[in-house]
């Protein structure tokens, strides 16, 4: 137990030297991992940190960032026909692409939800999703770098000696995006992500959780600068000022958590506009998802039923 504060202290540490790594480097465009933008190396106090290049033979996946994309495939059916296949040259392509992924989610799910109000609360909340990129994303001009959105203390291995974080591993998420996704802080400061705290519609208690943990990720981070003496390429503000200003956390969380983008529109991101923000043409669809859903629901009941039946 006594160790917890150290092993942590140097958790924090690590995590926001690490995390600066993005600022180091600078792409062209986002998502293609067969071509990385640049390998890195640089020194901070004691340690040594690189950035390896990895040639991979797999096609160019453009959002290979989305940790849920395996889940999108296996269980919500989505096809892979629909996954981009090249990279992206502007901050709004490769949201649109987003969007779209968003939307055409809950169409290839057929157990999407048991009550039509639900069906249509999802509907509503991935469109107006889709109608925030520009409030969220007016700058279109872009600067990408490298994020890693799986940078947890478990993905660390320490020493018993010293304590000390000897490596960090669980690399395969990591792709070129907008800079704006790196300026979040991380969401992982607390054990469990905040899809956790919005399904007990306890939103409020996960901004006092996380705001210490926060802080504390924050002032280690600026200890960091403050060593290395060497600020970021891009002009302006270090990376410590621009993660205490940023104010696209929830949107660009529920960018990469399609199951969860409903809750996180509703709870977070959520300005008063509802289905009267959609055009005629979208809300004739809405009626006609809805039904569909409904449809595909006890089509599937009906088949699990058979299953189940057919195993006694």
């Amino acid at each position: 137990m006594a160790a917890s504060v150290p092993i942590r202290n140097s958790a924090v540490q690590t995590s926001s030297s690490t995390w600066r790594l993005g600022c180091k480097i600078e792409c062209d465009r986002i998502g293609e991992p067969d071509e990385p933008c640049a390998v890195a190396a640089w020194n901070d106090g004691d340690h040594r940190y690189t950035l390896r290049q990895i040639i991979s033979e797999q096609p160019p996946i453009a959002m290979s960032e989305n940790l849920d994309k395996d889940e999108l495939a296996t269980v919500a059916g989505y096809p892979d026909s629909q996954s981009p296949t090249a990279p992206f040259d502007s901050s709004s392509d490769c949201l649109g692409s987003v969007a779209t992924e968003h939307l055409t989610h809950p169409w290839t799910e057929r157990n999407l939800a048991d009550d039509p109000k639900i069906v249509q609360q999802r509907f509503i909340a991935r469109h107006r999703f889709a109608q925030l990129i520009s409030k969220d994303y007016s700058d279109n001009s872009g600067l990408f770098i490298p994020f890693c959105d799986d940078m947890r203390p478990s993905n660390m291995l320490i020493g018993p000696e010293t304590l000390q974080i000897t490596a960090v591993v669980d690399f395969e998420f990591p792709n070129a995006m907008p800079a704006e996704f790196i300026y979040d802080a991380p969401w992982w400061l607390l054990l469990s992500g905040p899809e956790m705290w919005l399904e007990r519609c306890s939103m409020e208690e996960f901004v006092t959780l996380h705001g210490p943990r926060m802080e504390q990720f924050l002032r280690a981070l600026e200890r960091v600068e403050d060593e290395s003496k060497s600020e970021c390429k891009q002009p302006g503000p270090s990376l410590s000022t621009r993660m205490r200003d940023s104010g696209q956390f929830w949107f660009n969380y529920a960018a990469r958590k399609s199951f969860d983008a409903d809750s996180i529109y509703w709870a977070a991101l959520h300005d008063g506009a509802g289905v009267e923000s959609l055009d005629d043409k979208t809300r004739a669809e809405m009626e006609s998802f809805t039904r569909i859903k409904m449809e595909q629901l006890e089509a599937y009941k009906e088949e699990c039923s058979g299953r189940l039946s057919s195993e006694i």
